[in-house]
């Protein structure tokens, strides 16, 4: 419930059914196709797009490229979140359970 009514911009849509769980509501995607890093324009329409609906966070996996989140962060003022996104995707994450309690708690310490 903590993070009911937060808001975020994701890399990819990979936690669509996490983030609706929770109650995050997704407000912008970086890719913007599948596969394909976030262009400059891309990064420039998000944020003017994203300025009425400011988000609490950026998510992006592990293996990911952070840069443009960053960039785009930065503009916002609210945190990059590095999800492990799988099973050893962090030192915390070793097992199935460990990866939820891990994934939550990282969103919650965003908040």
């Amino acid at each position: 419930m903590p993070l009911r009514h937060t808001k975020a911009i994701v890399y990819h849509k990979s936690w669509r059914y996490l983030l609706n769980w929770l109650g995050v509501e997704i407000v912008g995607n970086l890719e913007p196709k599948p596969g394909i890093p976030p262009t400059s324009a891309h990064l420039a329409r998000l944020l003017r797009i994203s300025r009425q609906d400011k988000p609490d966070f950026i998510l992006v996996a592990a293996y990911q490229d952070s840069k443009g989140a960053r960039w785009l962060a930065q503009k916002f003022g609210v945190p990059v979140v590095v999800l492990p996104f799988t099973v050893g995707g962090n030192a915390q994450a070793g097992d199935l359970f460990a990866l939820y309690a891990q994934t939550i708690a990282l969103l919650q310490q965003a908040r």
